[in-house]
């Protein structure tokens, strides 16, 4: 499996999130526009927008990636797994595999020069995904033994521009607000999230080693924000630590585990 990593999938990582962040440059500018140059459409377009919104960002992104396959907070069945994995490569922040990796340094090395996306030695570059890559962890093995995972890391930006096209040929609507528009959404998100959270802004409810700070005045990132407490106990699937720290994402897992569509979850330590 080492063998496996270096000579197909390591190179790839390190050259991945320069081609992510250059589709990223060109969906925002080709969203910005058409915002710009066409009439809002029917109301049913943003509803449906918020909703693409939802799944790619807050089952995909935040829920799968971040919460349960770089931390293991929780378990979501293989059905909902799968689904979810999907969407989120639908939301272009990048493949399981490559972004676990960069979560898990992230992890290991926040805020130093290590870390991919430290504000204290990036400074605004982390808006532009102006990530560091050089000192990128290997993905968990149970990633790179996994066929599906293997298969979105290798054909992600087929998956990608061919949903993508799909939603074109059935309707130019659907390809702006079922894809285009909540993938600049969930791309700012994560951008800003990473960058404030970081920051000087915010406050610290735990006396940790980086710079995490909790964050309420961005709700946009599905609970994201309460990043100090999450530093502080990665392993657990909420990061609300007081009644006033709305964490969607959190809810949303609380309530899979109830309907029986994930096996376990740690709430808080």
């Amino acid at each position: 499996m080492d063998k496996i990593f270096n000579k197909k999938i390591k190179g790839l990582l390190i050259s991945t999130p320069q081609k992510v962040k250059l589709s990223q440059y060109i969906i925002t500018f080709m969203v910005m526009l058409y915002l710009i140059m066409q009439p809002f459409p029917d109301i049913k377009y943003l509803y449906l927008a918020l909703f693409a919104y939802f799944i790619q960002g807050c089952m995909g992104v935040t829920a799968l990636y971040h919460r349960s396959l770089s931390h293991k907070s929780w378990i979501p069945c293989k059905a909902l797994e799968y689904f979810s994995a999907f969407a989120a490569c639908l939301g272009g922040t990048s493949s399981p595999i490559n972004w676990v990796a960069t979560h898990l340094t992230h992890h290991k090395y926040a805020d130093t020069e290590l870390d991919p996306h430290p504000p204290k030695y990036k400074g605004s570059g982390v808006l532009l995904s102006n990530y560091n890559v050089s000192g990128l962890l290997k993905p968990p093995i149970f990633m790179l033994r996994n066929k599906f995972y293997v298969f979105l890391y290798k054909y992600y930006y087929g998956i990608v521009f061919g949903w993508a096209s799909l939603l074109y040929l059935i309707d130019p609507l659907l390809f702006w607000w079922l894809w285009a528009i909540p993938v600049v959404l969930q791309i700012w998100a994560s951008t800003i999230n990473n960058w404030v959270t970081h920051n000087k802004w915010g406050y610290t409810r735990y006396n940790i080693e980086d710079d995490s700070k909790n964050i309420w005045w961005f709700p946009f990132s599905w609970g994201e924000a309460w990043h100090n407490n999450h530093h502080s106990e990665p392993w657990t699937y909420s990061f609300s630590r007081k009644w006033y720290e709305i964490d969607i994402t959190g809810i949303y897992i609380w309530l899979m585990i109830k309907l029986r569509l994930a096996k376990r979850g740690v709430k808080w330590s």
